[in-house]
């Protein structure tokens, strides 16, 4: 044996536990490098002429070109922008190619005082 060079010796039992517990984590290190190559179901552009939201409310969509928040009323869609010398919101009619739910907001923290 060579200087420095330190002889392990295991059991059978123990090297193949070893080596189930290798295999487990290789398998969970694919999982994890999958779910984070893959956007989330709710990350893909949907075709306006697929379908269109089923709730009323805000979704991210977009114009072949820009980015925006918009709902769909229905037969069109609209954008709200505050008009800041009335202080009111006007709605803009605008064209939408595709659009997908929003995120979900971050969890925040709690902090104690």
């Amino acid at each position: 044996m060579a200087e420095g060079e330190v002889k392990m010796q295991i059991s059978l039992e123990k090297y193949e536990e070893m080596q189930d517990r290798i295999a487990q984590l290789e398998k969970e290190n694919e999982e994890l490098r999958e779910a984070v190559s893959c956007p989330p179901h709710w990350m893909h552009w949907i075709s306006v002429k697929g379908r269109l939201p089923e709730d009323d409310g805000e979704v991210l969509a977009c114009n072949g070109k820009d980015v925006f928040i918009a709902n769909c009323e229905g037969d069109y869609w609209a954008v709200y922008l505050l008009n800041t010398e009335d202080d009111c919101y006007e709605q803009h009619v605008v064209k939408v190619t595709h659009w997908m739910p929003l995120p979900e907001p971050p969890k925040m923290e709690k902090k104690h005082e």
